[in-house]
């Protein structure tokens, strides 16, 4: 899969670069055409001006300069005189009769030189004014053999390019990749164990049906068990994908951070005294900032659910303080910690630092992933502190206005 995209993006490089190189190449051809040919239309006219309102001497001097040469015509269109004398054969000026009568400036090939000429009617004929381009055209020969060789040279560098930027475009596309299997192999792992665990339950149903349910009442309550550990994973991994996609839209109000540490502290403490575990709280009055209220909970539940599931004693902690245009928000446990290889990936999904306890207390690794999401999605940051056997602290900066 990826070869194949990898070498339709080098093609589709290589030909967007290859059309730029000869795009900027033809547009300094004609432009450099241009400007020699405008330069030399320019030089015509002077001489024409000088010939016309100033006489022979001043147009012979300024030729000297310009080089042009001039020829008059009767108005039987007989060539009367030339200057220089029999510049041109007969044949040449069957050739410059023929642009005579034709206005501005026009472009002769004459036997292998190439002129641009300029008529004007005087009196009893016509005065026709003529500037070799030879030298003009010898300039535009070589610029058009350097364009060419640039040409063959702007292959090779587009090709080049191509691979280059392809390889670079890939990069984040097979990152995704690689974190989409692992995200479908992580979910389908978590989604596999419960309901192995009703699958089995319910064939002993089956083989049983003459039990009641309240002699089955245990293997019941595990089923219900598993259901609301799948009904929470399937809500997380919902709350993901939306945030992926920028479906999901932050309700912003005015919250007031004290109050909700205060409703989410008590749904906790419950948890904590259940393994024994103290909750020390330790918050600034009024401390109130634009945010979605529902979000903000689940920030606080998800970071004191995480701390009472890795404390087995001791105590958790949660302060709030004013910091600037920030609150700076810290939950700390005296639980396992982790160690220096874990604390980069503790916000990615699915993972988790002690899988066996996690798993026995029902933890699937998105929690803090999904925390991460609503405090970026608030313009905030959450960092880690944490030591092996001493707990981890968890501290989240929330802008008051965002």
């Amino acid at each position: 899969m990826f070869r194949r995209t990898r070498l339709r993006l080098v093609l589709l490089n290589a030909v967007v670069f290859f059309v730029l190189f000869n795009a900027f190449g033809v547009t300094i051809y004609l432009y450099t055409q241009h400007r020699l040919y405008e330069d030399a239309d320019r030089k015509l006219d002077t001489d024409m001006q000088n010939l016309l309102y100033r006489g022979n001497h001043e147009w012979m001097e300024h030729r000297e300069r310009n080089g042009s040469d001039l020829i008059l015509w009767d108005r039987g269109g007989k060539a009367s005189a030339q200057l220089p004398d029999v510049l041109f054969d007969s044949d040449e000026l069957e050739k410059l009769s023929a642009v005579v009568d034709k206005p501005g400036c026009v472009t002769v090939e004459l036997n292998g030189s190439t002129y641009r000429s300029s008529s004007k009617s005087v009196g009893n004929g016509v005065v026709q004014l003529l500037y070799n381009l030879d030298a003009e055209r010898s300039v535009l020969r070589n610029l058009l053999i350097i364009l060419l060789l640039c040409l063959a040279g702007s292959l090779i560098l587009a090709v080049l390019a191509g691979f280059l930027l392809a390889g670079r475009a890939l990069v984040p596309i097979q990152r995704a990749w690689d974190k989409q299997q692992q995200f479908v192999s992580d979910a389908s792992h978590e989604l596999r164990t419960p309901l192995a665990v009703m699958r089995i339950h319910l064939e002993r149903f089956l083989r049983n049906p003459d039990r009641t349910i309240e002699k089955e009442s245990k293997k019941v309550a595990v089923m219900l068990d598993e259901t609301e550990r799948m009904s929470r994973l399937v809500a997380n991994l919902l709350t993901l994908a939306r945030s992926d996609t920028h479906e999901l839209q932050l309700m912003k109000e005015d919250v007031n951070l004290t109050e909700c540490i205060g409703r989410i502290t008590e749904s906790a403490e419950g948890l904590a005294a259940a393994k024994g575990l103290r909750v020390e709280v330790s918050a600034e009055e009024e401390l109130k900032l634009q945010a979605d209220r529902e979000r903000i909970n689940q920030l606080l539940l998800i970071l004191l659910d995480n701390a009472i599931r890795y404390t087995s004693e001791g105590e958790i902690s949660l302060s709030a303080e004013r910091r600037g245009q920030s609150i700076r928000l810290s939950v700390s446990d005296t639980g396992i910690g982790m160690n220096g290889e874990e604390m980069p990936r503790i916000f990615d999904r699915f993972y988790r630092a002690d899988k066996m306890r996690s798993r026995s207390d029902g933890g699937v690794g998105l929690g803090l992933s999904i925390a991460k999401w609503i405090v970026e999605a608030h313009g905030g940051a959450i960092s880690v502190e944490s030591e092996p056997g001493k707990g981890s602290t968890f501290h989240v900066m929330l802008p008051v206005s965002s």
